[in-house]
Order: structure tokens, then sequence, then C-alpha cells
């Protein structure tokens, strides 16, 4: 009888020696594969761990650190609107304000006027008083007048 396609072979008979030594092969490759991807990734993981441990918070060393940090953000959130980002230069609208004195700041932030005597750097009167505190304004000279 005449072997075809179709004819049943029973399963305990076929030869899988070679199939099993090349599946050997490709699997141990992949495994090894996972094998060093797996310890990749946990030495980054145990890195992340090492150096996030070793990060400094970014705290005010003391006190005036703080009143100047509270004053940027002020400043920042308040009057970079006409003022430039950085206060030693002229904004769009607004002068310069960089070693401003705290005087001038209180009549120009809490009453929207200049102090007696001085002299405007424009002559422009578009600044208007803003809804900050005295102690705002004290943390806004300590930022503008900062080194």
């Amino acid at each position: 009888m005449e072997s075809t396609k179709n004819d049943f072979v029973p399963f305990s008979s076929l030869d899988f020696s070679e199939l099993k030594s090349k599946a050997r092969f490709k699997f141990g490759f992949v495994s090894g594969l996972r094998f060093g991807l797996g310890l990749v990734f946990l030495s980054a993981c145990i890195l992340q761990l090492l150096t996030a441990c070793n990060k400094k918070e970014s705290v005010p060393k003391n006190a005036q650190d703080e009143t100047i940090n509270r004053g940027k953000m002020l400043y920042l959130s308040n009057c970079i609107a006409c003022h430039n980002s950085n206060p030693n230069l002229d904004g769009t609208l607004g002068p310069a304000i960089k070693g401003s004195s705290l005087e001038l700041l209180q009549a120009r932030v809490l009453r929207g006027e200049y102090p007696p005597g001085y002299t405007p750097k424009r002559p422009t009167q578009i600044m208007v008083k803003l809804p900050l505190t005295e102690a705002n304004v004290q943390d806004l000279h300590a930022y503008l007048n900062a080194p």
C-alpha cells in the first residue's frame, strides 16, 4: 500500500529529535534574552531608587530665602503682565524694577501712587494698586533687592 499525505501516522513513530534541538536553541536564546532584559530592567530600577533617595530637596535654606521665593512667586504671578519676567529689564508697559525701594513698592502696589518727591521712570499712569498685603510687598521687596 502506498503512503499518501492523508495517511495516519502514529505519533509515537515520529522522530522529533532534530525539532527538539532546534526548539531548545530557539527558546534557550529567547530565555537568555528575557533574562538579560530582565536584569537590565532590574538594574535600572535599583539605580533609580538609589538616585531618588539621594536627591536633595530644593528647600530654602533660611527664612530670608523663603521670603525671596515668595516674592519671586508674587512677582511672576502679578507683575510680568506689564514688567519683564527679568526685573532688570524694561517690560512692555512697565520699567525695570530691580532694586526698587520698599517705600516705592508700598506706594505703587498698595495705594496706586508715587511716594512724595519721586520722579517716575515713565510718564504714564497706567499702574493701578494691586490686591496684595503689606506682607506681600515685603516679600516682593526682598525678591527685587536680592543679590
